[in-house]
This record gives structure tokens, C-alpha cells and sequence, in this order.
């Protein structure tokens, strides 16, 4: 134990931060308790995501009653590729529902 210990303190705030990520990636499933979600909620992802597949966003929409699905052009760096994505999702936040722009 205290082997272990020793080896995360020598341990960089990257590897750490990675380190939790793939723990919780790999325990962390909150799913099942999805249909809870009451707040408007808005899903958005890339048209052509090669990390994270639009099946696993429109799952989430399926879980989730209240949420939208918005998929803008690009990849899995859409905010950055699809000017229309900032938009909407500014719109989003301060209406709560409104969206004008890519939508599923």
C-alpha cells in the first residue's frame, strides 16, 4: 500500500488528472438514473466524431425526456469547427430551449 501511495505522489497533476479520468470511465455509471433529469437539456455533439459516436449522444437523448440533441458539423472539436455551434449554444443557456440552428 504505501509503495503505491509513494509511486502517485511522484505523480505529475497530468497523470493524475488521466489517471481519474480512466477510473472513473471504467466505474462511474450514472445511466439508469438519467430519466430523473427534470432541467431543459441540451446534447450536442459533431456530425463526424470519431471519439465519442453520435449513437452514444442519441442513447443519452432516449434516457433523458427533457433533453435535446443538437449535432453540428465537424468532429469531435465541433465547438471549434462549426461557428453555429457557439451560437446555439449561447441561446440554449440564456432560453433555456431555443435552438435555431443544427438540430437532430
Amino acid at each position: 500500500m504505501l509503495a503505491i501511495r509513494a509511486g502517485r505522489a511522484a505523480e505529475s497533476g497530468a497523470a493524475i488528472g488521466a489517471r481519474r479520468q480512466i477510473e472513473a470511465h471504467q466505474k462511474h455509471d450514472t445511466y439508469s438514473r438519467l430519466p430523473q433529469l427534470r432541467m431543459p437539456v441540451l446534447i450536442c455533439d459533431g456530425r463526424y466524431d470519431g471519439v465519442a459516436p453520435v449513437a452514444n449522444r442519441e442513447a443519452l437523448r432516449r434516457q433523458i425526456t427533457t433533453a435535446r440533441l443538437a449535432l453540428f458539423e465537424g468532429g469531435h472539436l465541433f465547438f471549434t469547427q462549426d461557428p453555429q455551434a457557439f451560437e446555439d449554444i449561447t441561446v440554449f443557456l440564456n432560453d433555456g430551449n431555443v435552438l435555431r440552428g443544427a438540430e437532430a
